[in-house]
């Protein structure tokens, strides 16, 4: 699904955004996300309907193509998401959330990027070959967003705010009818053994935690493995939490369990598509029903490298009520 916005339109998000950023300075603040869905109503009403039907009928992708972002005021490109950014990059931040806000509530986890709503995509020097979104050189692997967990978002938002280099996001949405039935069967076993990515590492995230204990079990518990059906839900159309990096050989307890994630593996492949995000592009992906990945890319870091940002998002935020740093908090701990 895609859907365009006119310059109208675009124009009217980028004003609602600009109130919202004069007000609350940024999304990390909980005033926001109090009253950030009765704003996002301002939203154009095609719009709004479009969200709706990507999120009543289940659909893979939903492209929102058109939102403002001013390359200049923008200016450069961070080298790690623990820098500081421009006031346009806060600004998109606002016009990402009041689309996302429509399928769920957005969360973070206190074990990424140091508990920000709003997670920065972008290259940073020294994880140019490691299985994580600030790599560059490597080829990302095909995988839900933080297969490892029960409470990870029904979706996933990506908005684009400067690719230069036309690096693709890789999307895969399978249609399990071309698996076999009993391949089903055997991915639906809580029998593979799954942990967390490396985004969840403390040594990743540089996290300075001091004496937070909380956090730091919430960093030894996320690498914990545990025991997960790779597929779930109705075995006519089911859901899947594929990771093709955290679900290793040490996963297989059987050769029948290797053999039916070895052809889920393959009709990934197969059914991968390549969409190359512009700025102000926002895509919003069932992380439910489709697995996403990134090929390898030459990093500039001149300051104009690839830059995105992401957002989860639960559309059922009563699950997370065991991992909240607080009741009324959408930080989560691993």
């Amino acid at each position: 699904m895609k859907f365009v916005l006119t310059k109208q339109q675009a124009g009217k998000i980028r004003s609602t955004a600009v109130e919202l950023q004069l007000k609350y300075k940024t999304v990390d603040n909980p005033e926001f996300h109090q009253v950030a869905y009765q704003y996002a109503f301002d939203l154009p009403k095609d719009l709004l309907v479009a969200i709706s039907v990507f999120d009543s009928t289940d659909q893979p992708l939903l492209q929102v193509r058109g939102l403002p972002v001013n390359n200049e005021l923008l200016l450069h490109t961070p080298g790690s998401w623990r820098e500081d950014r421009s006031t346009e990059a806060y600004l998109c931040e606002f016009m990402h959330y009041l689309i996302s806000v429509h399928v769920g509530q957005p969360f973070c986890w206190k074990t990424q990027q140091n508990g920000r709503t709003v997670n920065d995509i972008l290259p940073v020097r020294g994880f140019e070959h490691e299985q994580l979104a600030i790599a560059s050189k490597s080829n990302l692997m095909w995988h839900v967003e933080d297969a490892f967990h029960d409470a990870r978002g029904e979706f996933l938002s990506l908005m684009c705010l400067r690719n230069h280099d036309k690096v693709p996001t890789l999307i895969s949405a399978p249609n399990m009818n071309n698996l076999s039935a009993s391949s089903i069967a055997e991915l639906m076993k809580p029998q593979y053994l799954v942990r967390a990515d490396d985004a969840h590492d403390q040594n990743t995230n540089h996290n300075e935690v001091g004496t937070d204990e909380a956090l730091l079990e919430a960093f030894d518990s996320a690498r914990n493995l545990r025991k997960v059906g790779i597929l779930f839900g109705s075995r006519k159309c089911p859901y899947m939490r594929l990771d093709m990096d955290t679900f290793g050989r040490e996963s297989f307890t059987s050769e029948a369990a290797e053999t039916a994630y070895r052809e889920l593996c393959d009709l990934v492949e197969t059914s991968a598509m390549k969409i190359v995000s512009e700025p102000g592009d926002v895509l919003l992906v069932n992380n439910f029903l489709a697995v996403h990945g990134r090929p390898p890319f030459e990093p500039r870091y001149d300051g104009k490298d690839r830059w995105l940002q992401r957002l989860l998002i639960n559309s059922d935020f009563r699950k997370t009520a065991p991992y909240r740093e607080a009741a009324n908090s959408n930080v989560l701990f691993a």
